[in-house]
């Protein structure tokens, strides 16, 4: 097998085809960690997507997986807490796996949140509009168990749980997504994290809403990191839709020393459906979506903004949307498919970043 590299001096830019995978069935048991004992009715769902199933009465689950490279397995019951694996290749994967049963503690101050349904309220809808990324009176895209989020104020910013995934009934993408929520934090500046794993489940239609969904959901791929990927390694991206390219951040924190890459000018080479892709970065990957006019697009983030979990940044006024991308590895692994196969080690500011729970799709959604 012939390797083809791409090497870019000036720009930092370095593209390599690495060695292929392919799906898979996956076969594991899943057990109790005290008591050994074999457990039925565990939910068991590649994170992200809208692949999963659930172990049978021994135990037993069997998963045909469509990737099998740098993956997230979930596993979920309601008598045991919430596993989350990180698979490097499913090709090589445990025979068992044990899950701890949950310990029932009375948490005193639900209690009190609870009889405070006033400020309760206001939470809940700076947290809905913060979290999906839509007006909160939008009859289209809503939480259905609101009632399983508890919030708490520190210092100086909200946070939120919930011990149930949330269930987020998406009627514009077509979706029932189960959000498994591990983190949240609102700043009273209005900076927001959050952190968590999605299963998607479609939602039933008239044959006119599937034809929307289908349409909303081509709309929203093609907006995405996804897409753009998916076209760059692909050698269909559209340069009269995206500019790229490299900035660097100057003493005062501006994005500056933008250098564009022509993309047809790079060599790639399609070996198997996981072929993927090796981008080195040094420096912020800067993509430019003209077909996109933002309102409040984020500038370059500070010293200590850097250093946080922090995605929103002081608005500039109307421009393209711009996404910018850093890797603390100095490398993006992207597959044919645009799936970015490190995550961990990206940071991603801009129009990428600010988009919310309600323009997600699944990982394995492709369009017609």
């Amino acid at each position: 097998m012939n390797n083809l590299f791409r090497l870019f001096p000036s720009l930092g830019l370095f593209l390599l085809c690495l060695s292929p995978l392919s799906g898979q069935t996956v076969q594991a048991v899943i057990a109790d960690r005290s008591s050994r004992e074999v457990i039925p009715d565990v939910f068991v769902f590649l994170a992200n997507s809208s692949i999963g199933t659930a172990s049978d009465e021994a135990g037993i689950f069997e998963l045909e997986l469509t990737e099998t490279k740098e993956i997230v397995l979930v596993f979920s019951h309601i008598n045991y807490e919430l596993l989350t694996i990180e698979i490097a290749d499913a090709r090589i994967l445990r025979d068992t796996f044990f899950l701890q049963p949950i310990k029932v503690e009375l948490n005193e101050a639900v209690v009190v949140e609870k009889s405070r349904s006033r400020l309760r309220d206001r939470r809940l809808k700076a947290f809905t509009k913060a979290f999906l990324g839509e007006d909160t009176r939008d009859k289209y895209v809503r939480i259905t168990n609101p009632e399983v989020l508890l919030f708490r104020q520190t210092r100086d910013k909200m946070e939120a749980e919930a011990k149930e995934p949330l269930v987020i009934e998406n009627r514009r993408l077509g979706y029932s997504v189960q959000f498994y929520l591990e983190d949240f934090g609102l700043f009273d500046n209005g900076d927001l994290y959050y952190k968590g794993n999605t299963f998607f489940q479609p939602l039933e239609g008239t044959p006119q809403e599937e034809l929307e969904f289908q349409k909303n959901r081509r709309s929203v791929y093609k907006k995405s990191s996804r897409s753009f990927f998916s076209d760059l390694v692909q050698k269909q991206l559209d340069t009269t839709t995206y500019v790229m390219g490299f900035s660097r951040l100057d003493n005062d924190q501006n994005f500056v020393d933008f250098n564009s890459v022509n993309p047809s000018s790079l060599n790639f080479q399609s070996q198997g459906e996981e072929a993927a892709y090796q981008i080195s970065v040094y420096g912020f990957l800067t993509v430019i979506n003209q077909n996109i006019l933002v309102e409040d697009n984020l500038q370059a983030p500070s010293k200590a903004e850097l250093n946080s979990t922090s995605r929103q940044f002081t608005a500039k006024g109307p421009q393209h949307a711009t996404s910018y991308l850093r890797s603390r590895s100095n490398k993006i692994l992207v597959n044919k498919y645009g799936k970015i196969l490190n995550p961990s080690d990206i940071e991603e500011y801009g129009y990428w970043a600010s988009l919310r729970v309600s323009a997600l799709l699944p990982s394995d959604y492709a369009p017609e």
